[in-house]
Order: C-alpha cells, then sequence, then structure tokens
C-alpha cells in the first residue's frame, strides 16, 4: 500500500485538489483491503504487471470506413476541382464520377459504382477494384493530379477509404489511479467521473474501494510503462464476483457494438484463464429485471451506475447463480476521512494539501501551486527582486534591503547587485560598518 502513496498524491496535485496523508491514507486502505481478492486473481495471469497492477494485453482493433470522413474528403476534392477551373460540364461528370467511386463507403468498387464511373467520366474499371485506384485515374483525366495541393488533399481521402488494423494495449486494472483517473483530463473526451469538473468524482472512490471492480482501458499500442498516465483511447467499467461478470458503458464509443463484444470477449477470457477453468460464457438476457437481478449498487456509493442502463452479464457456463455483486461502496474524503455524502472527493472540512517536498500535511492557506505540485512556505521562496519562485531555499541568498530587513534574493540578482561593488571604494568596510543601510541600491550581500 506504502508504494501507491505517492501515485495517489500525483493525481491530486494534478487536479489541484485538497488532501491530507490521514485522507489519502483512509482510501488506500479500503482499496488494499477489498481489492486483495480481484488482485490476487489477476495475478494468476501470465501477463500481469505488478508495478502496473493490472493485466496488460496487446490488441488489434480493426479500424472501419468513417462515413463522415469519407464525406469531408470528398468535399474537399470537389472544392480542389472548382479551382481547378473545369468547364461545367467537366466538372458534373468529375462530380458524378467521384460521387459513385465514394458513396458506397467501400474499400472496393460494386457493378453498380463501375457503371457510372465509366458512363460518365469514360475512365475503365471493373468490379472489385480498389476505389482509391480509380479515384486516381478520375483526377488524371480531368488534370486535378496536376494542382499543387493535390497530394495534400487525395491522401486522406485514400485513408479515409481504406480500413486499417490499430494496435493498442488493453489493461485490466486494479492500481488505485487507474479508477482515480477513470476519465482522465487528458483524454479527447470525458465523462461525470472526471475529477476535473465531473459531478460524480467520489464515484471514482467508490468504485476503488469496492471488491468487484476492475477498470479496463486501452491506450497507444507503443506505450510501454506509466499506462495510468497515458490518454486512454476507451474506457469501461467491468465488475466480477463468483463466475459472474457485469460489463457497463463503454466510453467514449457508446454504440460501438463491435468494441463492446471484443472487449467483452477478452476479459471474459482472461478471468477463465486466471482461474483456470474452459473459456465458457453465457450472455444472459432479462438480467436488468429485478427478479433477475445478480447486481447491487452498495449503500453509501457515490458512483453513477451506468451499468442500470447498459450493463450486459454474462456467467461461466454450469455455474448456478447464488450470490450477488456488489458494486461501489463508501467514498471517504481525501482530507479528514471521513465518509463523503457529496460529488466531490473532499468535504465541507478543513482543506489541506501534502507539501511535494517535505511531506508534511499543512494548512492550504500557508500553501502554493507551483508547476503542478503543493509546496508549503517553508519549501518554496520568493526573490524579493524579481519574484522568481525558488524550491530549494538553499539557493537563497541572505541580504539587507535599504530599510535594513532581511530579505531572500535568487543567485542572479545577488551577483547583479555586487557587481558594482567591486569598484566602491568603501566596500571592505561595508561588513563590519553595516554600511549597505545607507547604499543607494535595492540590496546588498549580508
Amino acid at each position: 500500500m506504502e508504494t501507491m502513496i505517492k501515485p495517489f498524491y500525483g493525481v491530486m496535485c494534478k487536479y489541484e485538489k485538497h488532501f491530507s496523508e490521514h485522507g489519502v491514507r483512509v482510501n488506500l486502505s479500503h482499496w488494499h483491503e477489498n481489492k486483495f481478492g480481484l488482485a490476487a486473481l489477476l495475478r494468476n495471469h501470465p501477463a500481469w504487471d505488478e508495478e502496473a497492477l493490472a493485466v496488460v494485453l496487446p490488441i488489434t482493433e480493426n479500424r472501419g470506413i468513417d462515413r463522415n470522413n469519407v464525406n469531408q474528403r470528398k468535399s474537399d476534392m470537389l472544392m480542389l476541382a472548382r479551382q481547378n477551373n473545369l468547364s461545367y460540364d467537366d466538372q458534373n461528370e468529375f462530380s458524378a464520377a467521384l460521387t459513385a467511386a465514394t458513396d458506397e463507403y467501400s474499400e472496393l468498387l460494386s457493378e453498380g459504382s463501375v457503371e457510372i464511373i465509366k458512363d460518365r467520366s469514360g475512365v475503365k474499371c471493373v468490379a472489385g477494384q480498389k476505389a482509391t485506384r480509380v479515384i486516381g485515374k478520375i483526377c488524371q483525366k480531368y488534370g486535378i493530379d496536376r494542382h499543387a495541393r493535390y497530394n495534400v488533399v487525395y491522401s486522406p481521402l485514400a485513408d479515409a477509404l481504406s480500413p486499417s488494423e490499430v494496435r493498442k494495449k488493453a489493461l485490466v486494472s486494479v492500481h488505485p489511479c487507474a479508477f482515480l483517473e477513470m476519465s482522465d483530463k487528458d483524454n479527447s473526451w470525458s465523462s461525470c467521473h472526471n475529477l476535473r469538473d465531473g459531478s460524480y468524482q467520489s464515484g471514482c472512490l467508490s468504485y476503488m474501494n469496492d471488491s468487484t471492480t476492475v477498470m479496463f482501458f486501452t491506450v497507444d499500442g507503443n506505450v510501454t510503462g506509466d499506462y495510468n498516465k497515458a490518454p486512454k483511447r476507451n474506457r469501461q467499467v467491468f465488475c466480477y464476483a463468483e463466475g459472474m461478470l457485469l460489463q457497463s458503458r463503454l466510453y467514449p464509443n457508446i454504440g460501438d457494438d463491435e468494441a463492446i463484444k471484443q472487449y467483452r470477449a477478452h476479459v471474459q477470457e482472461l478471468i477463465a484463464t486466471c482461474l483456470g477453468v474452459p473459456n465458457r460464457w453465457v450472455l444472459k438476457k432479462n438480467h436488468r429485471n429485478e427478479s433477475n437481478k445478480v447486481y447491487l449498487t452498495a449503500e453509501g456509493s457515490r458512483q453513477y451506475a451506468d451499468y442500470e442502463n447498459y450493463g450486459s452479464l454474462s456467467t461461466l457456463r454450469g455455474l448456478d447463480v447464488e450470490g450477488k455483486i456488489i458494486i461501489g461502496g463508501p467514498a471517504y474524503c481525501v482530507c479528514c476521512g471521513r465518509p463523503l455524502r457529496n460529488g466531490n472527493v473532499k468535504c465541507g472540512c478543513e482543506s489541506k494539501v501534502v507539501c511535494q517536498d517535505c511531506g508534511q500535511t499543512v494548512p492550504a492557506s500557508g500553501a502554493r501551486y507551483h508547476e503542478g505540485v503543493w509546496l508549503c512556505c517553508n519549501c518554496l521562496r520568493m526573490c524579493a527582486i524579481c519574484n522568481t519562485v525558488i524550491r530549494n531555499s538553499g539557493a537563497l541568498v541572505p541580504a539587507f534591503d535599504r530599510r535594513g530587513n532581511v530579505v531572500h534574493i535568487c543567485e542572479g540578482c545577488y551577483q547583479g547587485i555586487i557587481e558594482p561593488c567591486a569598484n566602491c571604494s568603501v566596500r571592505a568596510v561595508c561588513p563590519s560598518a553595516q554600511s549597505n543601510c545607507f547604499c543607494q541600491r535595492i540590496a546588498v550581500a549580508m
């Protein structure tokens, strides 16, 4: 548990949250106690990563053709044709041929598309030929390929019509930070569990502190560590207990049935491998009816229950379901450690922070947020001349101001101040006579 304290601090600092060592430890103690069973189960998998506290799986996804993207790229090509000063008839013929090559949103041309292209443009092609290749021929026919921006417009259109494989890494994680940042602000998408401005921020702690929830998320395939800090491409809550697996809503691709099915298959196989049993699951129907429900939201939970409307339930084949999946649990204030009654990670108690440098919990009023961390007044000083913030107080030089008061200045200002002293006739007696009180400069070395 001790190794999780600093990562927890890091997330709190990232979102400028007030927190104390006590509040963090309260939450981590509940996490450690309740996630012990799930962590022990997942450690049976050959792809378990102890540092990440997750099973890390390389996966490949087939990227289909995005119709909106194709439409936009086709529009760009038509704009290019208009800039090429085609005749009225040629413009119409080019537009009709290009539309026939793209409007089926397919990598390969159909018989119907081929007939229209040959009839309107005269370009020879056959069914089953790649649409991108024929589009290139159509552009050559009308001289569009000689436009200065042709490659800039053609390449994205060709990519849009070409399905491809996307390599990712999928993680099934029990790491505290995977729950805290289940809706990372660095993502291109967000949800109500975002610690920045979400209305269910404390729900992250509820999921973190229960005994059934694991966080499933995907990152780019080239990510090799610090997975929780990488932008998440997809994220889904899975809950497991006694051979029962509940899959919640997929973010951000809510209606992507193919991805939902694929991710469910990955987690089912993973659980079966960890249990050492055949990978045979039954997808349950009508599981949302009260009489058929085998999952419950725990009392005191703060999460938004996506699974009530979007969840799918599967069970290991041959299992007689008798127990319940209990989802969520009490979330505790990250400052005072008392149970939360609202959607924030902190209640109305005194605001505290943990200093990044000395590790002490101090009142928030006696600290400053600097370069992504909280620092107490003892660890954070400012130069009295240039106002530069100095984290290491040893890097400041003590000096007098013109009133004789002790101030602290940075090394750069110190060197600038004493430079004229080299030509001063009284510099030898300055320290003993405290003549700096009468010096015309702002400050001198003490």
